[in-house]
């Protein structure tokens, strides 16, 4: 299970004998039992040193392997602030979208601006504050005027505009 084998010829009663079972070294796997090598982990995939497997497992959702990285197979690395990866097995985390962020490392899901904050950029680690007199849209993507009546969340009656709707009755 997860190890290969081979054989060895005994000189002295000229015949082979199984040697094994051997264990593949971290970051490798056997393709089957009866496999006479190992073969390495597939981008995305990890195996720890001294194990017995037949396959590599998936790094976990808010992790990747980096294939830039000679330990790329032998461990799963936690996405930086500012990317999370939502699936199993990848080799690369992806950037918070806008209207989103990714506060810590290992994010599995990015999460979304609230209040009167917003992300106009892909990766942010922190949402942006809108400043006076401007909200969030939507999608929290970006601030937008407040109504002149101040009505909108966030946003404070313009007591200027106030005063000149009622001058202007």
């Amino acid at each position: 299970p997860g190890v290969w084998s081979g054989t060895t010829c005994d000189m002295i009663n000229a015949t082979e004998q199984p040697v094994g079972p051997r264990h593949c070294n971290g970051g490798l796997h056997a393709a089957d039992p009866g496999s006479t090598a190992c073969a390495e982990c597939e981008p995305g995939r990890f195996s720890l040193p001294g194990g017995m497997y037949t396959e590599c497992t998936p790094c976990p959702a808010g992790t990747m392997t980096d294939p830039s990285t000679s330990a790329s197979a032998l461990l799963c690395m936690s996405c930086e602030i500012g990317q999370y990866q939502p699936e199993v097995g990848q080799q690369e985390c992806v950037p918070a979208p806008k209207g989103s962020m990714a506060s810590a490392i290992g994010l599995d899901t990015p999460q979304p601006c609230t209040g009167n904050t917003v992300a106009p950029y892909e990766g942010l680690t922190e949402c942006e504050e809108c400043p006076p007199k401007l909200r969030p849209d939507a999608l929290h993507e970006t601030c937008v005027p407040c109504s002149a009546f101040g009505s909108d969340e966030g946003c404070e009656v313009d007591s200027m505009t106030v005063l000149g709707l009622g001058g202007a009755a």
